[in-house]
């Protein structure tokens, strides 16, 4: 019988459980701006809250863990894709928030950084243009921000390197203008 069941965990393997450190957090944030904006660049240093569920995904998070609280996830040839759906993040901008992984490394490694998609071309534009306002907001403003309010669509990053972290704005062109928002650890 031993050597039955020895076969099959061999054969069918059992699936690893993956858990999301409990790392400690502040939430709510203080009305002051400037306690608030340290709180949060605190919490970045460690991580991603999603303040609308109060969800904190530390640093140390292994990607399989994601698979708890995904709404959807996707596998595709060389990635795996989780949509953690609409969530609140950086002192109350909302995004619909997703996590890439590629295939070449297990599930066990940390996550890097959450990302969001804001769209292509002019609405992708328009997206950026209030991301950037939320994000300056409760960052402040870059020095050298070109992006300007019009209709020009704009290719380039704007990068507010808070510590050990960064929050990017992106804007690329790849058969069309691409925007995205990226979250997460400087290299």
């Amino acid at each position: 019988m031993s050597f039955l069941y020895d076969l099959k965990r061999s054969i069918f393997p059992k699936k690893e459980e993956y858990a999301i450190p409990q790392v400690p957090f502040t939430f709510p944030y203080s009305e002051d701006k400037n306690t608030r904006k340290a709180q949060i660049i605190s919490n970045l240093q460690n991580s991603i809250l999603f303040e609308d569920t109060g969800i904190f995904l530390p640093r140390n998070t292994p990607y399989g863990a994601l698979d708890k609280i995904a709404e959807h996830k996707r596998e595709m040839g060389d990635r795996i894709i989780w949509y953690l759906g609409h969530r609140t993040i950086l002192g109350g901008y909302r995004c619909h928030a997703t996590v890439m992984m590629w295939r070449t490394g297990p599930l066990s490694s940390p996550i890097r950084q959450i990302e969001e998609t804001l769209g292509h071309d002019h609405e992708g534009h328009q997206n950026l243009l209030a991301a950037r306002a939320a994000i300056t907001a409760t960052f402040g403003e870059l020095k050298g921000d070109d992006v300007g309010s019009g209709n020009d669509l704009y290719l380039g990053s704007l990068n507010w390197a808070l510590g050990d972290c960064h929050v990017t704005l992106v804007g690329i062109e790849q058969f069309a203008y691409k925007y995205f928002l990226h979250v997460g650890l400087s290299d």
